[in-house]
């Protein structure tokens, strides 16, 4: 029995670890301004880790990601926004955690539908948290006054946060529903928090999960398609590298991963429709 809960600590722990790695990784490689805000308010997917981490095990282990997820990143991508950039991760994002979490779990019982509505809440949640916590914050660490700060809540504290988390609360809520199907022939299926559900229920939750791979694959296709591959420099001479073979396997590659996504989005959206019917 000692063993069987070692082993289940271990994965769980695990898990866990790997999914705090993938926030700061995350932060590293996908991180970008939003117009038409200041510059140094910046886009970042850290958070969909977490929120995923806390819809596996629980919010309470979702904060256990956030704090090493946020600790790791301010000792080292986000060195310039010290302690302050620090506390704030932390008290916005368990906002939407914590709330998401509950809602999830205690009112819509682990429901499909529960889940974008869950994150619906978090995300006002993340907001009203925003708003006091740079109304102190500011003032009290960095010494900006609060008459600087209050002009700024309207037009660029509230929209911000709220395009922010909404995107990571929607990327979560996709990926989720994608991998939820693979999480339950696995070990982590004894972490997940399942209700009994209808064969209609599960037709309809594999249905969901489909239209999240095809949502999967286009997102990687635009995401390929907006980056491209960088040129390659041979003896200090540029060569764009979309030329000749490397092109076309790029653009096939990119090609098939709008016909394969569209498929699954096509598919997804015909089960869910007979599902209804039914």
């Amino acid at each position: 029995m000692n063993k069987i809960n070692t082993n289940t600590q271990i994965t769980k722990l695990t898990a866990m670890a790997l999914l705090a790695g993938l926030s700061v990784v995350s932060v590293m490689t996908i991180h970008f301004p939003i117009p038409p805000f200041p510059p140094f308010l910046e886009y970042d997917a850290a958070d969909i880790f977490i929120l995923i981490a806390g819809l596996i095990f629980g919010w309470s282990a979702g904060l256990q990601v956030l704090l090493v997820a946020a600790l790791v990143q301010a000792l080292t991508v986000s060195v310039a926004s010290g302690y302050v950039g620090f506390i704030m991760h932390i008290v916005t994002t368990a906002a939407l955690l914590i709330v998401s979490c509950l809602l999830r779990e205690k009112v819509f019982k682990n429901k499909a539908w529960g889940l974008p509505v869950s994150f619906v809440f978090g995300v006002i949640a993340l907001c009203a948290v925003a708003v006091p916590t740079n109304l102190i914050a500011q003032p009290l660490f960095n010494g900006v006054p609060i008459e600087a700060v209050t002009p700024m809540i309207l037009p660029t504290i509230l929209p911000f946060n709220a395009i922010k988390g909404g995107a990571n609360a929607a990327l979560a809520c996709i990926l989720f529903m994608a991998l939820l199907p693979i999480l339950k022939k696995t070990p982590m299926a004894q972490f997940l928090v399942q209700q009994k559900k209808s064969p209609a229920e599960l037709q309809r939750t594999k249905a969901v999960s489909t239209v999240c791979y095809g949502l999967i694959l286009w997102a990687l296709q635009i995401l390929i398609g907006a980056k491209g591959l960088p040129a390659i420099t041979v003896n200090g001479v540029s060569t764009d590298s979309l030329e000749g073979i490397a092109g076309t396997v790029f653009y096939f590659a990119s090609f098939a991963l709008g016909v394969i996504g569209t498929g699954f989005l096509t598919a997804g959206v015909v089960a869910i429709k007979n599902g209804l019917r039914e």
